[in-house]
């Protein structure tokens, strides 16, 4: 229901990467997306919703991120609000009902070098939220917390990869040095 996603991420690439909030399948969620390459229409930074597959723009703003810096990232889901904060600072928010719960996750488009460290959720309810491993429980302001930190050999049984149909291949993710890596340069037309 109610959850915040909280990680340190890099790219090392200026196309797109982002944060995915209540995913029900790959065409319901709510995501954040940014992308810094300007032959792919950014600067920018986007909360989005998809139903049936179809995007709605929340909210935007025209800014770009610094390849290869890292950012820590908060994506909250409480109640109908979205919000986005980056290095501690609220950057984005909206307000849409459309849904109530799901998964969360990562996603890239185009980015040949995306690494994700720290993660941690916190949600209202129990591990539902978060991916499929054994969470830690401790209490919090939203309730329990479940976090990864990726040491170990592979991504799997706490991660799974969802990839979308295009002509230039599947992603590559693995775990390296306690981060969560992707590094095919995997593109769509329709980001």
């Amino acid at each position: 229901r109610n959850c915040e996603l909280i990680a340190k991420v890099t790219s090392n690439d200026d196309d797109g990467w982002g944060m995915i909030v209540r995913y029900k399948d790959k065409n319901n969620y709510y995501r954040f997306i940014t992308v810094a390459d300007g032959g792919n229409g950014g600067p920018f930074r986007r909360l989005e919703k998809f139903v049936d597959g179809k995007r709605t723009v929340l909210a935007e703003e025209k800014l770009a991120y610094e390849a290869g810096k890292q950012y820590e990232m908060k994506i909250r889901a409480e109640g109908h609000s979205l919000e986005l904060w980056i290095n501690g600072e609220k950057r984005l928010t909206a307000s849409d009902d459309t849904f109530a719960s799901g998964k969360i996750g990562f996603m890239t488009y185009a980015d040949g070098g995306f690494v994700i460290k720290n993660v941690r959720v916190e949600s209202d309810e129990d591990s539902s939220q978060a991916p499929e491993s054994e969470p830690s429980v401790p209490d919090t302001i939203l309730g329990r917390v479940w976090s990864d930190d990726f040491h170990r050999k592979d991504i799997g049984p706490a991660w799974t990869v969802v990839d979308d149909p295009n002509p230039s291949g599947a992603s590559h993710w693995y775990l390296s040095n306690g981060s969560l890596i992707q590094d095919s340069n995997i593109y769509r037309t329709d980001h």
